[in-house]
C-alpha cells in the first residue's frame, strides 16, 4: 500500500486551505491533519487516491475543519498524459454554466471542484473537492445500477454532452487540443492487446460449451482480427454525424451519486476521473455504461428509456442555450451513432465487464502488473468469467449483438 507521499506536506495544505477561502497563507495556521488512502488494487489502475483532513484556524478564529482528495497519477500515466488537468481547469468550469442558465432552478453541479493540479517532476497530482463531505458516494460495482441510478446517470451524461457541444463552439481551439482517444491508433501496447484480445478469445473458447452458441467462436474470432480497424472507425470525430467531449471511461466506479435522507433514492449523479476524455461519438460512453454498469434486467428492459431519458436532457440543454436547433442531433441520430459504435459496446462485454463485475476480495490480487504476466492473468480469468453475473450479461449481449449484425 502506497505511503503519504512526500509532497504532501504543510505548505501545500496551507494552499488549498488559501484556495478554498481564497485567502493568503498568513491567514491560515494549521492545526492537525491526517491521511487516508481510498484507492485499492482492482478499483483503480492509474492513481493513487487519499482523503486529507485538515484541521485548522482561520484569521484568528476557532478551530475550523476541512478535507479534501489527492489525486496522483501513476508514474507511466503522467509519461503518456492525459487530458484531465485541461478538464479540470479549463474545459468543466465553463461547462457547468451551461447547466445553470435558467436562473430560477437549483444549481446543478457537474465535476468535483479541482483546487490545485501542478506537475513535479514524473509526478503529476490533483487537489479536488471532497464528494464524500457533499453526500455523494460510489454505488456497488458487483451488483450494478438499477433503474433509478441509471436513469439519473443518463440524465446527466446527456447534459455532460450537450454542453460540451456548447464548449466546442465556443472554444474551438481547446477541445482539438484534447488528446485522442486511445483507440485512435488502435490498441497496439502488449496490456492493450493482453485486456482486449485476450477477452475476445476467452469467450470465442466459452461459447462453444453453450448450446446455441458454438457458431459464435470463428465469428469472434474474425471480429478480433478486425477490432483495431473498426474500433478506429468508431473514435474517428470525422465519421461522426455529431461528435462531443466523452468522459472516456463512463462505468460505474466513476460515477457518484447523492441520495435522499429519508427515501434513500438517489437524486443526483457526478462524474469523476476526466483523464481519458476525447472529441467523438457520444455512441462511445453510451456503449461503455450500457454494456458495464446495469444490472442486467436494467440492461434488458429499460434500454430505450434510458436513451430516451439521455436525448431529452441532450436536446433540452441545447436549447436552454440557444443552439442552432437545426444543428441539434435527431432522436435517429443518437441510435444511428449508437448503432455505429457497436464494436465498443462488444468490446467493453467481452474484455472491461467482466474486471469491473469482479467481487472485491478476487479483485485485490488484480494490478496493472497482472496483465504484463500471462501465468498470472490466465488465473485471474477463471474467477472474471466464472462470475454468474458476468455469464448471464455475456449469454444476453452475444445474441443481441448477433440480432444486430455485429457478429
Amino acid at each position: 500500500m502506497p505511503i503519504v507521499p512526500k509532497l504532501v506536506d504543510e505548505a501545500l495544505i496551507v494552499r488549498v486551505v488559501c484556495e478554498i477561502h481564497q485567502t493568503t497563507a498568513e491567514c491560515v495556521k494549521i492545526k492537525a491533519s491526517d491521511f487516508k488512502i481510498l484507492s485499492e488494487n482492482g478499483e483503480n489502475f492509474c492513481s493513487d487516491i487519499y482523503v486529507v483532513n485538515v484541521q485548522y484556524v482561520l484569521n484568528g478564529n476557532d478551530n475550523q475543519e476541512t478535507s479534501f482528495i489527492l489525486k496522483i497519477l501513476k508514474q507511466g500515466i503522467t509519461k503518456i498524459g492525459t487530458n484531465e488537468s485541461l478538464m479540470l481547469t479549463k474545459v468543466l468550469p465553463v461547462m457547468e454554466t451551461y447547466l445553470n442558465v435558467m436562473e430560477e432552478r437549483e444549481k446543478e453541479k457537474l465535476f468535483a471542484t479541482c483546487f490545485l493540479t501542478e506537475h513535479r517532476g514524473h509526478q503529476e497530482f490533483y487537489v479536488l473537492e471532497n464528494l464524500n463531505a457533499l453526500g455523494y458516494y460510489c454505488a456497488d460495482r458487483v451488483k450494478g445500477l438499477n433503474a433509478a441510478q441509471a436513469n439519473l446517470v443518463m440524465k446527466k451524461l446527456g447534459k455532460y454532452h450537450a454542453a460540451s457541444m456548447l464548449y466546442q463552439k465556443r472554444f474551438p481551439q481547446v477541445v482539438e487540443s484534447l488528446r485522442k482517444s486511445q483507440l485512435a491508433k488502435g490498441y497496439l501496447d502488449a496490456v492493450g492487446e493482453a485486456i482486449i484480445f485476450g477477452g475476445f478469445e476467452y469467450v470465442a473458447n466459452m461459447t462453444q460449451n453453450w448450446p446455441g452458441y458454438e457458431h459464435l467462436k470463428p465469428r469472434l474470432h474474425e471480429l478480433k482480427n478486425r477490432f483495431n480497424d473498426l474500433a478506429k472507425q468508431a473514435v474517428d470525430p470525422a465519421n461522426s454525424s455529431f461528435n462531443v467531449i466523452n468522459h472516456g471511461d463512463m462505468w460505474v466506479n466513476n460515477i457518484l451519486f447523492k441520495y435522499d435522507q429519508e427515501s434513500q433514492e438517489p437524486m443526483d449523479a457526478l462524474f469523476v476521473d476526466f483523464q481519458e476524455t476525447f472529441w467523438a461519438s457520444c455512441g462511445y460512453d453510451l456503449s461503455c455504461f450500457l454494456y458495464t454498469s446495469l444490472e442486467l434486467p436494467v440492461l434488458k428492459n429499460n434500454r430505450k428509456k434510458l436513451l430516451q431519458t439521455y436525448y431529452h436532457n441532450l436536446k433540452e440543454t441545447l436549447l436552454e442555450n440557444q443552439y442552432p436547433t437545426d444543428a441539434i442531433p435527431s432522436w435517429r441520430g443518437i441510435l444511428l451513432e449508437l448503432k455505429r459504435c457497436e464494436i465498443i459496446g462488444i468490446y467493453v462485454t467481452l474484455s472491461e465487464f467482466p474486471m469491473d463485475a469482479l467481487d472485491r476480495t478476487t479483485s485485490k490480487s488484480l494490478t496493472s502488473e497482472t496483465f504484463k504476466n500471462a501465468e498470472e492473468l490466465a488465473k485471474m480469468r477463471i474467477p472474471m468469467y466464472e462470475n454468474p453475473r458476468v455469464q448471464e450479461h455475456l449469454l444476453y449481449a452475444l445474441k443481441y449483438f448477433e440480432e444486430s449484425g455485429l457478429l
